[in-house]
């Protein structure tokens, strides 16, 4: 498994503590150092915006029972910390350095994480090119346009980059496809039309003529989220993937 978190800032200083341990050297220079401070401190800041939100989440919980309210911005802005509403039911609480992403459902992930846009004004989605190593065998997606991109060349939308047939292509991250439901209901009208320019194709695809595009390879999805998916197709191949060899 690959993990972008999995190699911290500490462990790193931590293995380096040890090698200059092993050749010798006094390591008082780097437990003295800024390094462990700043990791430490930005860690604990998370933590500790987590906590505040986490108390507001509650006494939402509460409001939700006695008026119907629920979370919202302004309840948010009671931890004193800065909020910014990134798509709908969905706020980045924040010092301007660290900070959460909450959720109307009171989830809350570490970090900010940016919710797709689906189609711009031109009807051009909206995509980036992932991190691509050893000719096409390792992918690593870090951000839901990355995801759409990744898509866009398994299904042919995309033919100047190639994929192995064997690739792995490893999630670094929580991702948000962007779509919500309106008032709770997936199939209203309204809802169709809040998402169509987030209606997601299939990674693996069934296309006119019986011809089949296909993920051959493994996706790893790291113990990650992926939020906010709106699929509306008729036939089979239909969800977030469709014709696709092994996903984990």
């Amino acid at each position: 498994m690959k993990e972008t978190k999995g190699i911290t800032l500490i462990a790193l200083i931590i293995t380096i503590i040890v090698m200059l341990i092993l050749v010798g050297v006094t390591v008082q220079v780097v437990i003295n150092s800024n390094l462990i401070g700043t990791a430490k401190k930005a860690g604990d800041r998370t933590g500790e915006i987590k906590d505040k939100v986490s108390v507001k989440i509650a006494e939402s919980q509460i409001d939700k029972y006695v008026d119907g309210t629920g979370i919202t911005k302004e309840k948010l802005e009671e931890t004193g910390e800065s909020v910014e509403e990134i798509a709908a039911g969905t706020w980045y609480v924040n010092d301007g350095e660290t900070g959460v992403t909450v959720y109307a459902d009171g989830t809350i992930v570490n970090g900010k994480i940016e919710p797709w846009k689906g189609k711009d004004e031109n009807g051009n989605y909206d995509v980036e090119i992932p991190v691509i190593k050893e000719n096409g065998k390792v992918w690593e997606i870090y951000n839901a346009k990355q995801f759409k991109y990744f898509a866009d060349v398994v299904n042919g939308e995309i033919t100047d980059v190639t994929i192995a047939e064997n690739a792995t292509v490893y999630l670094m991250s929580d991702l948000d496809l962007g779509a919500r439901a309106i008032n709770g209901d997936w199939t209203s009208e309204e809802s169709k039309t809040a998402n169509a320019d987030l209606n997601w194709t299939p990674i693996g695809k069934l296309l006119s003529g019986n011809e089949i595009k296909a993920f051959t390879g493994i996706f790893e999805g790291n113990n990650h989220v992926i939020r906010g998916a709106y699929v509306s197709i008729d036939g089979n191949f239909a969800g977030i993937f469709g014709n696709s060899e092994t996903i984990q």
